[in-house]
């Protein structure tokens, strides 16, 4: 069984000057409260601190933002009754270099505000009280002194290297607003027994009337008899909510291979 705990809610987001005092929990320059799914700009214009960027010239007032380090808190309690299976601390969007913490240690680290962000949790998690942080650096630090003479781009050559929304670094029809933030939900996934990973979905061909397409569905298992097979049902529904195709199909489970 899948079960999923949303961890939106009561976020706080501390401002450093430097990385050493992001880094070793000096006190910060500020601490506001923080809104997930959001970004640093979104909480500051909520606390009052900057006004709207997109006013005027208030966008070239609030440059410091993107220069700063931003730490990302929250505590959550967890009952003794979810520690069964496997259990995942899933980012749906970060924005985008951050290092995570769980209860103090870290987790790994993202470069790419694009893509979901999973770290297996099952060991780490506590009875009760648990805390996660959320370190983000300046998005141009990682990849400042690139070379970029080979690939001239407009507005800002640095921001070919980040996997980040382009017009962030500026654009002919937007100001220069480099955003820092967690911009995507958070939640705890647990499972017993696996979980459906991806699906990819290609067109073999199509006419006016029908359409052959191939399904590939990317699963995970727990604690499976891997001499077992498995049920998986496809149905596909139109514009309306109306079923046009339905199969069963009974695999077997792959052995895995290290």
């Amino acid at each position: 069984m899948l079960f999923k705990i949303l961890l939106d809610d009561c976020w706080q987001v501390e401002c450093f000057d430097n990385e050493t005092e992001a880094v070793y929990g000096k006190k910060p320059a500020e601490t506001i409260p923080a809104k997930v799914p959001g970004d640093v700009h979104l909480d500051l214009l909520g606390a009052g601190i900057i006004s709207d960027p997109y006013y005027s010239l208030n966008a070239e007032k609030c440059q410091w933002v993107s220069e700063r380090y931003w730490v990302y808190k929250k505590t959550f309690c967890i009952d003794k009754k979810h520690f069964s299976g496997k259990c995942n601390l899933v980012f749906k969007g970060l924005d985008t270099y951050a290092t995570v913490f769980l209860n103090g240690i870290e987790l790994g680290k993202t470069a790419n505000m694009f893509i979901e962000h999973r770290f297996d949790v099952s060991d780490l998690l506590q009875v009760g009280e648990n805390e996660i942080t959320v370190r983000f650096v300046p998005p141009l630090e990682p990849v400042s002194g690139k070379d970029t003479s080979n690939y001239p781009s407009a507005f800002d050559s640095l921001r070919l290297f980040n996997r980040k929304m382009q017009s962030s670094s500026g654009w002919d029809w937007a100001p220069r607003i480099l955003n820092i933030g967690i911009w995507r939900s958070v939640e705890l996934e647990f499972y017993d027994h696996g979980r459906i990973k991806d699906i990819f979905v290609r067109t073999i061909s199509i006419d006016k009337k029908y359409a052959i397409i191939n399904i590939d569905v990317e699963n995970e298992f727990l604690n499976f008899d891997y001499n077992s097979k498995i049920k998986l049902l496809v149905e596909i529904f139109d514009a309306d909510g109306i079923s046009v195709a339905k199969k069963t199909s009974r695999q077997k489970i792959p052995m895995p291979f290290h």
